[in-house]
Parts: structure tokens; C-alpha cells; sequence
């Protein structure tokens, strides 16, 4: 893979690729390796296949591949004129290189173009500073909502007391091409 602003092709995942998006989650949230890991602040899985496989059904759950190995995955859901971007994750041994921008803004413009949001909605876990700044370059905003952690959708249990998520957003007309 090449530099920042590379051309990515997003292809739609089926049930086959379930189970390495769900090791991709889980390496790139979980693992020890990477910027985008979240193991010093949440232990446990990221995912499971499981819930993977009902994502790809109920979603637009996109993925990049490099030789035919998953090395990028983002999710859409479209809720109320918003899409909410989720499960988003680049394989460590990809990262720093300009993939994740790609692909986000190849997501962005997918949704422009055929779901014709009002706005971009993502939850970042609250500590994960870094990663809000890197959100913040590629044109979202912090909110001001909150949320509890969600235990309850098996994505891991927060290490620290008071983890929280931080809602950002970007209104689609301010994606610049």
C-alpha cells in the first residue's frame, strides 16, 4: 500500500469475510500493536463473529483488501437520515501510511452519493485522545453527547472507571473532495 490520499476500493463484505473482519477488529482495537489499539483501557474482544456477520447483513459493511487479504474494514448504518460509521479498523501493519483517511473519505463518499446523509455520526471511546484529533483533521466534531460505555453490545470491558464514548460529527456538506 502507497501513501496518504491513495486511491482504496471498497468492496462489500458477505458472511464469508466475517471471520477475518472479526480477527481485523480484534487486532486492531485489542492487539498489541498499532495506534489504534484500546487494550490499555478495555480488556476482552472488540467483536465477535457473530455479531460481524449480522452487521454485513443489516449494514453496508465495506472492506479493503491487499492480495486478497482484508487489511481495512468500515461499516455504514443509516438511521434517520444520519450514517453512522462503525467498526472501522485498519490491520496495525497498515497503519500510518494515509489507509484509514482513504477509506473513511472512500466511505463518506460512497454514502454522499447513495444514501445522501444529513451527517456522518461515529463514537469514539473518550480517552482515546489521539484518535478524536485524527477525526478532528479529517473535518468532525466533538458533540458534547456522551455515552456509557455499552457493556451490553459485547465489545469488551472498560479497565478504568467512567470510560465513556464521545459522539462526533460531520455534516456531509462540509466533505471536501
Amino acid at each position: 500500500m502507497g501513501k496518504a490520499g491513495m486511491c482504496v476500493k471498497l468492496e462489500l463484505a458477505n458472511s464469508a469475510d466475517a471471520q477475518a473482519i472479526d480477527d481485523l477488529l480484534n487486532l486492531a482495537y485489542r492487539g498489541g500493536k498499532g495506534w489504534t489499539t484500546e487494550s490499555a483501557f478495555v480488556e476482552g474482544n472488540r467483536s465477535v463473529v457473530s455479531d460481524v456477520k449480522l452487521s454485513i447483513e443489516a449494514s453496508l459493511f465495506f472492506v479493503v483488501k491487499n492480495q486478497n487479504e482484508i487489511v481495512g474494514c468500515i461499516c455504514l448504518d443509516q438511521k434517520d437520515g444520519d450514517v453512522y460509521i462503525g467498526s472501522f479498523a485498519v490491520h496495525p501493519d497498515h497503519q500510518s501510511i494515509g489507509l484509514g483517511a482513504s477509506i473513511l473519505k472512500a466511505a463518506e463518499r460512497y454514502a454522499i452519493d447513495r444514501l445522501k446523509p444529513t451527517r456522518f455520526i461515529m463514537l469514539v471511546v473518550s480517552v482515546r485522545t489521539e484518535l478524536i484529533a485524527f477525526y478532528t483533521r479529517l473535518g468532525y466534531e466533538q458533540t458534547g453527547d456522551t455515552l456509557e460505555y455499552p457493556l451490553h453490545l459485547n465489545v469488551g470491558a472498560p479497565r478504568c472507571a467512567g470510560l465513556t464514548l464521545v459522539q462526533l460529527c460531520k455534516k456531509w456538506n462540509t466533505y471536501s473532495q
